[in-house]
């Protein structure tokens, strides 16, 4: 299911706040020229660079696409650029976002094993590698409290 581009753009700005709540100064790739098809945040902190790919779900489950394809991207490109490929997911519940971070190789090796799990038969299940938000690092709370990966 495609993403909306409220869903995507509110995704982007609770990754951003949190991102900025634990001492980055963030850059909206998108907002520069258009839809990054690899990342979507630039974030710097010190010496501590990060490339984030935003990933947002309204879902109950808290489920979100990524292909593996996209994670090996978006490591090719923050090592090429001498920084740390990361990948965000906002859970945007009624109670408020949940935010998770995971590495890029964290996720590219989720959706690998997602998609060599999925037979083809089940229906009700997405084609694309679908990776619950429990799997990635737990949160401790809500979006304000939550740090991105450390090295």
């Amino acid at each position: 299911m495609p993403r909306s581009n409220e869903t995507r753009d509110r995704a982007e700005s609770v990754a951003a706040d949190a991102l900025r709540a634990s001492g980055f100064q963030v850059t909206n790739l998108n907002d520069l020229a258009g839809n990054f098809p690899a990342d979507d945040l630039a974030a710097l902190r010190g010496n501590d660079r990060l490339l984030v790919q935003v990933r947002g779900t309204t879902g109950l489950d808290g489920k979100f696409t990524a292909p593996p394809a996209k994670g090996r991207i978006l490591s090719a490109l923050a090592d090429g650029l001498g920084c740390r490929g990361a990948f965000t997911l906002a859970h945007l519940t009624e109670d408020g976002p949940v935010i998770r971070f995971g590495t890029a190789a964290e996720v590219t090796r989720l959706a690998e094993e997602d998609e060599a799990a999925y037979d083809g038969i089940n229906h009700r299940r997405h084609p694309r590698p679908c990776i619950p938000s429990r799997r990635l690092a737990r949160p401790s709370a809500h979006a304000a409290s939550t740090s991105p990966p450390v090295r």
